[in-house]
């Protein structure tokens, strides 16, 4: 797990290892503030994940929940790009490790993307 903490208070925290094989990381991204620009590193420094978050108040669960928007980036371990998550278009893109587009497609096209969750971002 990776945090970010800013005067003794908790902003974000995510999960890399459980997202890594992923686009939209099924652990998701926990916010603590109204809004934030994450930028979350792997365990080796190397950038995993960056993209906008906000709280937005959930009726079904009574509650504030994390929800992402705009464009999201995903990284491999060797720092090239692996993914866009674009969640105003829901739109995905992957790409292998030297850089190569895998594929482009919906959010909801689950034969092509490995993605377990996908929940109303």
């Amino acid at each position: 797990m990776v945090s970010l903490y800013e005067h003794g208070d908790h902003i974000w925290s995510g999960f890399p290892a459980a997202g890594r094989a992923y686009i939209i990381p099924p652990k998701g991204l926990y916010i603590k503030k109204d809004s934030v620009h994450i930028r979350a590193p792997y365990i080796n420094g190397q950038l995993w994940y960056e993209g906008d978050f906000c709280l937005l108040y959930d009726n079904l669960n009574q509650r504030m929940m994390t929800r992402s928007y705009g464009i999201h980036i995903v990284y491999h371990m060797n720092g090239k790009i692996k993914g866009y998550a674009d969640f105003s278009k829901e739109t995905l893109k992957e790409y292998d490790t030297l850089g190569k587009l895998k594929y482009e497609t919906k959010f909801n096209d689950y034969e092509t993307h490995f993605h377990p969750i996908i929940s109303r971002h």
